[in-house]
């Protein structure tokens, strides 16, 4: 049986394994496999020259997967040269799972980040108990709805989201 592993976001595949590698570690929400896919372009993701391996991502052996088909065949020159920004935008994805990982198990971790988002909650409360005394007082200024708020710079959104994406953003 062979096995192929490749990069969900891109299709691009990272390794082919005759002897049928099950990469049962992997991350199933960035990386798949198929098993025993059809291969229209031969099942060499790499140039071999003297017993040695030459280099990924060269176009007429990099592969790409096509996981709804079961099949790995040529990616093209467009194909590869776009790799590149997927693996970006999953490495984000790994660094922020990390981070969660670290802030649930690693016990000081674990009570900075509850000991934070206990007082973020605390911070949202308090800000809707404003919101909602604004609106009264509108009401009783005979004002429209929302002046007050708009005056003031209303925040938009949740806090939690709001750091989310602080952590999401590239420095």
């Amino acid at each position: 049986m062979v096995t192929v592993l490749y990069r969900k976001s891109s299709g691009e595949v990272l390794k082919i394994s005759p002897h049928g590698q099950k990469f049962d570690e992997i991350n199933g929400d960035l990386f798949g496999y198929l098993s025993d896919p059809d291969f229209p372009d031969g099942k060499y993701n790499r140039e071999i020259k003297d017993e040695k391996l030459g280099p990924s991502r060269v176009k007429g052996f990099q592969k790409i997967a096509i996981p709804q088909e079961n099949l790995v065949r040529n990616a093209t020159q467009k194909e590869i040269n776009s790799f590149d920004n997927y693996i970006r935008e999953d490495e984000k994805v790994m660094d922020a799972n990390a981070a969660l990982n670290l802030f649930e198990s690693h016990p000081r971790f674990r009570k900075v980040f509850k000991a934070l988002s206990n007082a973020l909650e605390e911070i949202e409360n308090q800000m809707t108990q404003i919101e909602s005394r604004v609106e009264d007082i509108e009401t009783e200024l005979n004002l429209q709805p929302g002046v007050l708020l708009q005056s003031l710079g209303k925040p938009k959104g949740k806090t939690h989201k709001k750091i989310k994406d602080m952590i999401n953003k590239d420095d």
